[in-house]
């Protein structure tokens, strides 16, 4: 326990905290009442996040906009964006903020104890001492503003949250989620956007700006999470004494109101727009919504999460299996929001006919009635469990480090006046609601939440054309009569404004500027790359590779299948087959026998398909199949016969099973293209230069979508030729000959494995591994795809030469500054990235870009300022430590193991990771300007793809050799 506490703060409760080994100690600030909790551990990944409740009124987005803009500069850091700084020169692992509907948290994280320090001064300092008190130009930047830069040019809205809002509205599944909440909980802060409707940004004022800053953001109405192997005294005393010192305690009124329950269920239509040339049949969202629980009752959400798995996402859930039978729509998913006051579950059915309303309401409370009646499932029940205990218990958030999890978890009590370790805390709920199953618990629970609860809405979303050509004639007219409105003096002030925004925007902060930004020195940075343990080994004549990793006794095994043997005609149906595979019956199991199986026994199995790119070729890769699993030891054996089971018995014949995952797909992938349209370009874009990603393409990329478009308009006409193709594709992958074993694990668990891997290994055919030589011709397709939305994804892309690791140092260099300068601050995109592969692959690409030939020019001149490149030795040193932070981003045991394996199979050695390492710690202004003529090359090389508004692609239909809708 802590010893010798800060006098400044008192112990609200001092704990243990099992399931994460954590010690945990609630406090209070004295001066302020601010809530802090230590979660103190051995994780050196350490911590820190800071949270205030901040409840809006309106849809002006003032919570998003404060937090993009508190970012931009304050009283010890005062240059433009200490945030991009940070990220330029740290070694954090995580570095963000998020605005909820009902909070604001900005969180942090880093290995580095220097590095942590610095992070976390930067961010307090950030809201607490933020300088939009002292400049305006910030809410303008980051908000919205008036541009114009001539008098007689056009008035626009522009900024950066405008433009990102105006993605999301471009998003039918964004939408309706805010419709959601907006229909639900209308008179409530959850019956407005705190993200902005971009209708309403343009109404927030500088004066309602800076008050929502004075009321939220004070120590009185923080929540402060500090999570690892830290000091705990050393940061309460610098809390202390550089912060919440210099305030007194406020009584603020952030408490959440909440919604008075209906008497009856309303019912809601809402739209969505698409383009003129969209098919609008069948493409409308219905969803049910019911107000359920309360945060405090932390068994009872575990609960309806378990519900919401065992009724409608599991495969063979009853609702989705009854609506998908029945061909009311083509996906069903569920959605239990406990994060807010007044948790919500959702039942959403997507691409459905909206006359269809009543009947999918009858489906769904035919079947609940059912459940009732009948029972919930008893072994769905605890599958579902074990597989909720599983992640519980694995603590595997991919890239998200622990703490940030768990700082994210605790808010979903803790601002609600609850115990902040009451949803970290969950062995007792488990075990409560295993003993619930032989009750009538589970059946009450649905009566109650859905039968008789009238505390709901029933909204169908439909699509219209035109809508968003409405919205743009209504804004041009708007500001139209705006500007008409102005007197010479105010459109001269708005002129002058426009161009004091543009200066400040172009003008660099000094390097005396710049010194006050906390950085590490390259002294802090291991010089030799992390060694990733690999044994590379033979099973029988397979290659099997090994990474011995304390896993706490979880077993990672994952078999892949070379599948050069497909002909190329048949690339795209690969896919297919994996997303059949564990979703179809199979021999011994119907479909939703298996799912109760492979949740009941497993952490899950999972089939994929994808490629390894060797890093000295474009044109040779390793396409594969993969079959992943995980568990513990004591069902290894089980988890080794479900894989036996799903590669090797599962059965195609059932025509309308094998159509409803296909249009599920289909459906799914479609939601992708507006979430993801930035990599969809890019990865489009980098198919007009090389093999290696027109395979990608067609496996996965835009090119599988329009051949699963095609493929749902004929499976009816053959399904007897799709079934045989599917019975081909196995019999040629599912081999000994093509197979390589991968598995992480301890040691005692490895053997285990061996012991047992003759289960799966002896029933694979013996067909001889014979790769085909693909064509997969080139061509510069310089595509534009159409959308209703009002925001673009810009890319272009193309291969540069004699890669080294300065080259890793350009990527950072281009996104964090030329880009994020030119596209984002001064363009108004939310988002630019660049990337820079092993093999040469470059593209930039743009995110929710307001702009399309200005992003387009952007990129052409790159090369210039990569030409004239000119950078201090301090400046040099943030680009090259920010390099090393992105590659050295902490793994878990199960992404460690995979990306050892991964490397030996791009043939990527620890020597060459070595000396690229050492490429980047030695990179100078000269190597940097070494790549001008590449990316010039690259530029003049000219392969572009453009998904965005239709207006904007038209007019400027020359950059394109084709131009059509994105959605078919």
């Amino acid at each position: 326990m802590v010893n010798n506490l800060n006098p400044n703060y008192t112990i609200v409760e001092e704990t243990k905290v099992e399931e994460i080994n954590s010690e945990a100690y609630s406090l209070e600030h004295n001066g302020t009442g601010a809530k802090i909790l230590i979660l103190k551990n051995e994780d050196d990944n350490k911590t820190f996040s800071i949270t205030f409740r901040t409840t809006p009124e309106n849809s002006t987005g003032v919570a998003h906009i404060l937090e993009h803009s508190v970012l931009c500069g304050s009283e010890k850091y005062p240059v433009k964006e200490p945030f991009v700084e940070m990220a330029k020169g740290s070694l954090n692992t995580f570095l963000n903020a998020m605005t909820y509907p009902d909070k604001t948290m900005y969180p942090i994280a880093s290995r580095n104890n220097k590095d942590f320090k610095n992070l976390m001064s930067v961010y307090l300092d950030a809201v607490f001492f933020p300088n939009i008190y002292k400049d305006e130009t910030i809410l303008m930047q980051e908000g919205w503003h008036y541009e114009l830069e001539n008098p007689e040019d056009e008035l626009k809205y522009k900024g950066v949250v405008y433009n990102e809002m105006k993605g999301v509205y471009s998003s039918p599944d964004s939408m309706v989620y805010r419709k959601i909440y907006r229909g639900l909980l209308p008179d409530t802060t959850y019956g407005v956007d705190s993200g902005g409707n971009p209708k309403d940004i343009p109404n927030l004022t500088q004066e309602e700006f800076i008050n929502f800053h004075k009321k939220y953001y004070h120590p009185s109405n923080a929540y402060i999470v500090l999570y690892g192997d830290i000091d705990v005294n050393e940061r309460l005393e610098f809390l202390h004494n550089e912060y919440l010192s210099k305030f007194s305690k406020e009584k603020i009124d952030s408490k959440i109101k909440l919604q008075k329950p209906f008497k009856e269920t309303k019912e809601i239509q809402e739209y969505y727009s698409i383009s003129k040339d969209d098919d609008d049949k069948n493409k409308s969202f219905f969803t049910y919504n019911f107000a359920v629980s309360s945060t405090s009752d932390v068994t009872k959400n575990l609960a309806y999460e378990v519900l919401e798995y065992v009724l409608i996402d599991a495969q063979g859930a009853p609702l989705k299996k009854a609506l998908l039978e029945k061909g009311l729509c083509e996906d069903v998913y569920g959605s239990f929001d406990k994060g807010i006051a007044q948790p919500v579950f959702s039942i959403i059915a997507k691409n459905v006919d909206e006359n269809k309303k009543d009947e999918i309401k009858n489906v769904i409370m035919d079947v609940l009635k059912n459940v009732i009646d009948e029972g919930v499932d008893k072994k769905f029940l605890e599958a579902a469990l074990n597989k909720k205990e599983f992640y519980l218990r694995e603590g595997d958030f991919d890239r998200y480090p622990k703490g940030v999890i768990y700082s994210m978890v605790v808010n979903d009590s803790w601002i609600y006046d609850g115990d902040p370790l009451r949803y970290l805390v969950y062995e007792d709920d488990l075990k409560e609601l295993r003993e619930k199953i032989n009750t009538n618990y589970y059946e009450e629970l649905v009566k109650e939440a859905f039968i008789d609860n009238k505390f709901a809405t029933l909204m169908m979303v439909s699509p219209k054309k035109g809508l968003e050509e409405e919205e743009t004639k209504a804004l041009h007219d708007k500001l139209q009569k705006i500007k008409a409105s102005m007197d010479k003096d105010t459109i001269d002030t708005i002129v002058k404004n426009t161009e004091l925004l543009k200066k400040k925007q172009e003008t660099p902060d000094s390097p005396e500027a710049l010194k006050v930004i906390p950085t590490l020195e390259l002294s802090d940075i291991d010089k030799e790359a992390e060694k990733l343990p690999l044994t590379v080994g033979k099973y029988n004549n397979n290659t099997y590779l090994y990474s011995n990793i304390f896993t706490n006794k979880i077993l990672y095994p994952t078999f892949l299948f070379n599948t050069k043997s497909v002909a190329e005609e048949d690339i795209s149906y690969i896919p297919i087959l994996a997303r059949l595979l564990t979703r179809v019956n199979t021999k011994n199991y119907t479909y939703e026998e298996l799912a109760k199986e492979i949740d009941f026994y497993t952490g899950g199995i999972d089939c994929g398909s994808s490629a390894f790119f060797y890093n000295d070729t474009d044109t040779d890769f390793f396409p594969y199949m993969s079959v992943k699993g995980k568990t513990t030891e004591a069902n290894t054996k089980k988890l080794l016969e479900l894989m036996d089971e799903v590669i090797l018995n599962s059965s195609f014949e059932d025509k309308n099973r094998v159509k409803e995952i296909i249009f599920e797909l289909k459906s799914r992938i479609e939601s992708s293209l507006n979430s993801r349209s930035h990599v969809i370009a890019a990865t489009r874009a980098l198919s007009y230069v090389n093999k290696n990603h027109r395979y990608l393409e067609r496996n996965s990329g835009y090119s599988f979508y329009l051949f699963l478009c095609k493929l749902c308009e004929d499976i009816d006409n053959d399904f007897d030729g799709f079934k045989n193709k599917m019975e081909q594709l196995r019999s040629e992958i599912f081999n000994k000959d093509n197979l390589y074993i991968l598995l992480t694990c301890g040691e005692e668990e490895e053997k285990i494995f061996k012991n047992e891997i003759d289960i799966f290994y002896n029933s694979l055919g013996d067909k001889k591994f014979e790769p085909k030589d693909y064509k997969l011709e080139l061509e510069a397709d310089n595509e534009g795809f159409t959308t209703s939305g009002t925001v673009q994804y810009v890319a272009k892309a193309g291969k540069i030469d004699n890669y080294n690791g300065s080259a890793a140092v350009l990527k950072s260099i281009l996104s964090l500054d030329y880009l994020w300068n030119k596209v984002r601050v001064m363009g108004g995109a939310y988002g630019c990235f660049a990337s820079i592969g092993r093999s040469g692959n470059l593209f930039f690409t743009s995110y929710r870009d307001p702009n399309l030939n200005n992003t387009i020019d952007v990129y052409n001149n790159a090369y210039e300022y990569i030409k004239n490149f000119d950078a201090t030795k301090d400046e040099m040193k943030k680009y090259i430590i920010g390099t090393i932070a992105e590659i050295d981003a902490p793994l878990t045991p199960a992404a460690m193991g995979e990306k050892a394996q991964a490397n030996y199979l791009k043939r990527l050695t620890y020597e060459e990771v070595q000396k690229e390492r050492e490429e980047i710690l030695s990179t100078t202004v000269e190597d940097i300007r070494a790549h001008s003529e590449d990316i010039k090359k690259v530029m003049e090389d000219n392969n572009l793809c453009v998904i965005g508004n239709e207006k904007k692609i038209k007019e400027n239909c020359d950059e394109f050799h084709s131009i059509e809708p994105l959605v078919k």
